[in-house]
């Protein structure tokens, strides 16, 4: 859909906070991306984003 409203959102998982100290921080963890076509690729590990 061209806009998400608040219950898609929800269930998507969707992140509306401005700042991510979720992710950016000194803790070790891996993000993991899930992509349209099913595909999961890994963006962070270990401190550092990771470029494809």
């Amino acid at each position: 859909p061209e806009m998400l409203d608040k219950m898609m959102m929800d269930s998507l998982g969707f992140n509306t906070s401005s700042i991510h100290w979720d992710l950016v921080n000194t803790e070790e963890k891996i993000v993991t991306a899930n992509l349209a076509d099913g595909r999961k690729v890994t963006i962070y590990e270990n401190g550092r984003f990771k470029m494809p």
